[in-house]
């Protein structure tokens, strides 16, 4: 699979997390580069478009996902 293309500009990996390397990189490594549709943050990309992404969304998070795709 190819690597996200949101990895680039993803507020959870540049703002969220940025302090954090090691979990920054461990999300990288399980999101953006082996499975971005298990990301909560990319699903909601796919469906409603960048601006539309909850800022405070773990990508593992997909309940949460889920729950705002529920109320849309």
């Amino acid at each position: 699979m190819k690597n996200c293309e949101l990895m680039c500009r993803c507020l959870f990996l540049h703002k969220q997390v940025k302090d954090i390397p090691l979990l920054q990189h461990i999300m990288q490594d399980t999101f953006c580069r082996q499975n971005k549709t298990a990301c909560a943050r990319y699903v909601l990309y796919r469906v409603f478009g960048f601006s539309e992404v909850i800022p405070d969304l773990f990508p593992n998070q997909m309940y949460r996902a889920k729950q705002f795709l529920d109320k849309a």
